[in-house]
């Protein structure tokens, strides 16, 4: 490497350590400003002028448990986790709060979109005996979830709980289907006109249905399930029509982007009531939201 290639590589790193620190400085004086999420998209279109992926570890603390995650300053979630130390922390907590309180002898979670693992790696360090499920069809992406599920092996083991990877997307059926990547990390969708990030070709991924998962896999039950698919959720909801027929998934964490709000429309077809604060207003203001559905008719175990 010639020596101006080192300096500008220096030069480029130390601009970005003083950009987080910046950015770090900011969010402990206004911890709710608007800003934090315009200071993640825009320091990520600064990171993506490096050379590399910029891997990194962070402890993530949530009930006093340490988790470790490996994760790339190309996405958002990996800003958002260096920048402020967490990930939709509250829907984090209240998915392990259900879960503790459900009656299963082990529970399951599926994790659809899984991402860097958050919420399978989560449920598995904090709800014993957890078997989480986690999908993710972006081979890249998948790697590091990989390797977010072996750092943090031992403390899953220690409460007898497991995460399995599965590299697959969940859609209406089974067989395959394209995934287009997107110059942000993680933001890969089977829809090429998805959100504003440029998208790469697609590249040929496994699809799976949602009633297949639950018949293999989970003994025909879960008891959590979070969707976010990047504009892909009501394929998702469709793979799962039996299912959710039956109510055989306790509860549903659904995140519902403009363009996308029949999904609504379509779990009023089922026996599942709304139970969180999902709204339809501020789909339309901030582009998305998160909507929580529980089984009405929810079984003994």
């Amino acid at each position: 490497m010639k020596i101006a290639d080192r300096l500008n590589g220096r030069v480029y790193a130390n601009a970005m350590r003083m950009l987080i620190a910046i950015a770090r400085s900011y969010t402990a004086l206004f911890p709710h400003g608007r800003g934090r999420l315009w200071l993640a998209r825009n320091l990520l279109r600064l990171c993506q002028w490096s050379r590399d992926p910029l891997l990194r570890t962070r402890d993530i603390n949530l009930s006093g448990v340490p988790i470790k995650y490996h994760y790339s300053r190309r996405s958002t979630v990996g800003l958002w986790l260096d920048l402020f130390g967490h990930w939709e922390l509250s829907f984090l907590r209240h998915m392990v709060a259900s879960l503790r309180d459900c009656k299963a002898d082990r529970p399951v979670v599926l994790d659809i979109g899984a991402n860097y693992g958050l919420y399978a790696i989560t449920a598995a360090c904090h709800v014993p005996k957890c078997r989480a499920f986690a999908f993710e069809c972006d081979p890249i992406v998948a790697d590091i979830l990989e390797k977010n599920i072996a750092l943090n092996h031992d403390a899953m083991e220690r409460n007898g709980s497991s995460v399995d990877l599965v590299r697959m997307a969940v859609s209406k059926d089974r067989g395959g289907g394209l995934l287009y990547r997107s110059d942000d990390d993680g933001d890969g969708s089977l829809l090429p006109d998805f959100g504003k990030t440029n998208r790469s070709e697609g590249i040929a991924i496994e699809t799976v249905d949602g009633d297949w998962i639950l018949k293999t896999l989970c003994e025909g039950r879960a008891n959590y399930c979070k969707i976010d698919v990047q504009g892909a959720e009501q394929n998702v909801l469709m793979g799962f029509r039996n299912a959710l027929k039956k109510g055989d998934i306790d509860e549903i964490q659904i995140e519902i982007s403009q363009g996308n709000e029949v999904c609504v429309d379509v779990m009023e077809q089922y026996p599942y009531a709304l139970s969180g604060s999902g709204s339809l207003e501020r789909v339309a203001t901030q582009g998305f939201d998160d909507f929580f559905y529980r089984a009405c008719n929810e079984r003994p175990h």
